[in-house]
């Protein structure tokens, strides 16, 4: 699974994935420490100032309860794709990664 794969929905569509929860409460959910969110995995800020919030990773921790490994497996899999994207990134600009 590739970095791009792990789409941002807004904050309407996150509530509606979560069981139809308010904006309100998403945002409750997205600031309190025992859910376990960490911005720029779960959530991130648009250039518009806008929440947006990771469709796979949601699902997952909304699942979690029915599939407890898929959650983990979807966390697994984000820092995978991110490791990856960021060899990707050194390997076509060998330059920026040359220590002086």
């Amino acid at each position: 699974m590739k970095l791009t794969d792990f789409k941002f929905i807004s904050k309407r569509e996150a509530a509606a994935l979560l069981g139809g929860i308010s904006p309100t409460t998403l945002n409750r959910y997205r600031k309190d420490p025992e859910k376990g969110w960490e911005e720029n995995v779960h959530y991130t800020m648009r250039d518009s100032g806008e929440w947006e919030y990771n469709e796979i990773l949601l699902t997952a921790w909304y699942n979690r309860k029915l599939d407890p490994h898929g959650y983990i497996n979807a966390l697994q899999t984000l820092q995978q794709a991110k490791e990856a994207s960021h060899k990707r990134k050194k390997k076509a600009n060998p330059a920026a990664s040359a220590a002086p």
